[in-house]
């Protein structure tokens, strides 16, 4: 097995060989790659381009950017025929592609320029959105007929796509509705339709209604009409609370006992483990100069 700085020598001699080949050469090894390419099994192949991802994603910066470097600059010294072909060979492999795979790609594509715009700059950004705009104005400047119909056609669709995307977020979609009506399940509402719900329920309950506190029992927000507000003076409730919540058998940890012993706010609440969010009182929390002055929340 070749050692990293042996790896590091045959890679340098062979690119100096390929520097040195003739056009023919060049030719004919593109040629003969291709011929073995186009004889790989699937499972090869699928390994050669994992291991090529994986060298790809291991790369360092410098190597990355000179790999685009190196890219550029071939694709510039191309030729229109050249550039045609190559762009048409990338379209039919792209009309191959599976939609499982696409959407993986596009995932990792999506991912990898958000990764890169994070990072940019103002002027990078600047140059960016210029060479972009430049290339789209050549684009359109030399397509065809046939070409522009089929741009348009896809700046159609795309808005079609939004359009909808926006209908949906009024109405679920009518497949959705009976494939949840075919499982027995409740139909799922859009954002918009959960806004809408939200403020016809605020405008029912008023403002007063809106207000959330939390469940002394519970340990979590209710609306204040789903809560029933008890005093220490109600010895009903709380024989009822002692009765329901006590069970001896339960070993819990010292912390969790501690956090939720609220014996220090009033006697009444010795052995209930209760939070202290729900407990309310004219005084402080843990200095209360009039014990009988303490208000608890339970929800229904």
């Amino acid at each position: 097995m070749e050692s990293p700085e042996q790896h590091a020598l045959r890679l340098q001699q062979l690119k100096a060989k390929r520097v040195m080949e003739s056009p023919e050469e060049h030719t004919e090894r593109l040629r003969k790659l291709k011929a073995l390419r186009d004889m790989e099994a699937p499972e090869a192949r699928a390994t050669r381009l994992q291991n090529l991802k994986a060298q790809r994603d291991m790369e360092s910066s410098e190597k990355h950017r000179a790999r685009l470097d190196n890219l550029k600059a071939q694709r510039s010294v191309e030729s229109a025929d050249e550039r045609a072909v190559r762009l048409s060979k990338h379209k039919n492999k792209r009309k191959l592609e599976l939609q499982e795979d696409r959407a993986v790609r596009l995932k990792a594509m999506n991912l990898q320029h958000a990764a890169q715009r994070s990072v940019e700059s103002s002027d990078a950004r600047s140059r960016r959105l210029g060479y972009l705009k430049a290339q789209r104005k050549a684009l359109r400047v030399s397509e065809s007929v046939e070409e522009r119909e089929g741009r348009l056609q896809r700046r159609r669709q795309g808005h079609h796509r939004v359009q909808q995307a926006k209908n949906d977020e009024v109405t679920a979609s009518e497949a959705q509705c009976s494939a949840l009506d075919d499982a027995g399940l409740l139909h799922e509402c859009s954002k918009d339709m959960k806004s809408e719900i939200l403020r016809q329920l605020g405008f029912a309950l008023g403002p007063s209604g809106m207000d959330q506190c939390v469940c002394c029992v519970c340990d979590r927000l209710s609306f204040v009409t789903d809560v029933h507000m008890h005093s220490t003076a109600d010895k009903g409730i709380l024989q009822s609370m002692a009765a329901r919540l006590r069970n001896p058998e339960v070993q819990l940890s010292d912390d969790l006992v501690a956090y939720y012993d609220c014996k220090d706010i009033h006697p009444a609440f010795v052995g209930l483990m209760l939070s202290r969010k729900g407990i309310t009182h004219a005084g402080n929390v843990n200095d209360i100069e009039n014990p009988s002055d303490v208000d608890f929340n339970v929800c229904l």
